[in-house]
C-alpha cells in the first residue's frame, strides 16, 4: 500500500528535527525516488539544507518545489534559502516574489490621494528613476537594517521620499544623505513617478556580491561616539523580549532571569532596554533590582538610541534593538535561539557582515540561553578588563 504524503512529510520532520542533516538527506532522496514529492515537503527541506550550508541540496529540492506556475509564496522562500546561502542575485530576485506572497502593496491606499496619478513599481532591471517613493515593510529591525541603502539612492541624485509611520522619521533623517521622509496619512508632496519597498533595493541597485552589503555604520551618529566615555563601570544594555506578534517570538525571546550569571557580574551597569512585553520581568527577577531602567512605554526610537549611545556593550535577543545598536556601530551580543534562525545570521555565530561590531551567539539546545548568555558574559568581561587596563593606565 503505497504511503500517504502527509505520513511521509512527517517522516522527513522528524528527522529533520531530531536525526541531523545527513540522514535527513538521506531519507528526502529515498522519497523522492520512490514518490512525487509535494511542492511544500520539497520547499521545507530545501530550506533545511540552505540551514546546514547545502547549496546543492537546497537547489535540488527548491528543483522540485518551484513547478511552472509556482506560487509567490514557494518562490519567496526559495529566494530566503539561497540568501541564506550567499547567492545574492538570484535571492533578491526570488525576493520580489514577497511583495505578492505577503500582500506588500502599499501605493494602492495612497492612489486616491493623488487624484488618480499614475505611480508605477520601479523593477529590478529598469533604469534609476530621478524620483522615488520607498515603502519600508515588515518590522522594525527591518527597517533599521535596510536604512543603510537609502544613502546609495541619494548619493546617485535621486529624490527619495521615505513613506512610514511617524516613529521612523528621526531614524531615517539620521542617515548621511538623508531622503525626504512623509508620514503615512498625510498628503504627499513628491511628485514622484516610481514606487518601490525599501528591502528592495539591493536588487535594484544590483548588490550582488557580500561586500556589497556591508557599511560602517550609520544610524544617529551625531549621537555621544564610544570614545567619548564617561568614568565608571562597564555598561550594557540588555533586550530579552521581541515582538509577541513575532511568529516565532516564543523561541527568539528569552526570559529576563536567564541572563542571571550577567546580572549578577560584579563591576557591570546593566541597563534595560526593553519596552512595552517583557519589562515586568524586571520586578519578579531578583538580579535585576539594580538594572537602571532610563525608558519606559512611552519611549521613542530616538530615546532608545541615545541610551544606546551611552552604553559599552549591547546585549540583545534577535529584535529590533539589536539592529539599532548594530546600526549605530555599537559593539552588540546578539542572541539566537537554536532553531527558526533567521536568514540573515550564520548558523552558529560569529561575526555577521551586516554589522561590523555584533557578535552572535547561539543556543547549543532549543530553550536553554546558557550558551549564549555565558557567550556575551565572557564578552563582557574581556571588555570589562580591558577597561580596567586602560583606567589603570591613565
Amino acid at each position: 500500500m503505497p504511503i500517504a504524503p502527509r505520513t511521509l512529510g512527517e517522516a522527513l520532520a522528524r528527522s529533520m528535527r531530531e536525526a541531523g542533516f545527513e540522514a535527513s538527506a538521506r531519507l528526502f532522496d529515498d522519497i523522492t525516488s520512490r514518490h512525487r514529492v509535494p511542492p511544500k515537503m520539497a520547499s521545507a527541506f530545501g530550506a533545511y539544507a540552505a540551514y546546514w550550508g547545502q547549496a546543492d541540496a537546497a537547489e535540488r529540492a527548491y528543483a522540485l518545489a518551484v513547478e511552472p506556475g509556482a506560487s509567490p509564496e514557494m518562490l519567496m522562500n526559495r529566494g530566503l534559502a539561497r540568501l541564506r546561502l550567499g547567492d545574492w542575485r538570484d535571492g533578491w530576485g526570488d525576493m520580489e516574489h514577497r511583495l505578492e506572497a505577503l500582500r506588500l502593496t502599499p501605493f494602492a491606499e495612497l492612489r486616491g490621494k493623488e487624484s488618480g496619478r499614475s505611480v508605477e513599481r520601479w523593477r529590478r532591471g529598469e533604469p534609476v528613476p530621478q524620483e522615488l517613493l520607498v515603502f519600508p515593510e515588515q518590522g522594525l529591525g527591518d527597517t533599521l537594517q535596510f536604512a543603510r541603502f537609502l544613502p546609495d539612492l541619494v548619493g546617485r541624485g535621486v529624490a527619495v521620499t521615505v513613506v512610514g509611520r511617524p516613529y521612523l522619521e528621526p531614524a531615517i533623517a539620521s542617515l548621511s544623505d538623508a531622503p525626504d521622509f512623509s508620514p503615512l496619512g498625510r498628503p504627499l508632496t513628491s511628485r514622484a513617478g516610481r514606487w518601490c519597498c525599501l528591502m528592495s533595493l539591493p536588487a535594484l541597485l544590483g548588490l550582488d556580491h557580500e561586500a556589497d552589503l556591508v557599511r560602517p555604520p550609520y544610524l544617529f551618529q551625531d549621537f555621544a561616539p564610544a570614545g567619548d566615555r564617561r568614568p565608571g563601570p562597564l555598561r550594557v544594555g540588555l533586550s530579552w523580549q521581541g515582538n509577541p506578534d513575532h511568529p516565532h517570538d516564543a523561541r527568539r525571546s528569552a526570559p529576563l532571569a536567564a541572563f542571571a550569571p550577567l546580572l549578577s557580574m560584579p563591576d557591570l551597569q546593566v541597563v534595560s532596554l526593553q519596552i512595552g512585553p517583557g519589562a515586568a520581568q524586571i520586578a519578579a527577577t531578583p538580579q535585576a533590582a539594580r538594572m537602571l531602567t532610563p525608558l519606559d512605554d512611552s519611549a521613542s526610537l530616538t530615546d532608545t538610541a541615545r541610551v544606546i549611545a551611552d552604553l559599552d556593550l549591547v546585549v540583545s535577543v534577535d529584535t529590533a534593538v539589536a539592529h539599532l545598536a548594530g546600526g549605530m556601530g555599537r559593539r552588540t551580543a546578539l542572541l539566537l535561539a537554536a532553531a527558526s534562525v533567521d536568514w540573515r545570521w550564520r548558523r552558529g555565530g560569529g561575526a555577521t557582515l551586516w554589522y561590523g561590531q555584533t557578535e552572535v551567539f547561539q543556543q547549543a539546545a532549543l530553550g536553554d540561553w546558557s550558551v549564549p548568555v555565558a557567550g556575551a558574559l565572557n564578552l563582557a568581561r574581556a571588555m570589562n578588563e580591558r577597561l580596567k587596563q586602560r583606567v589603570a593606565g591613565r
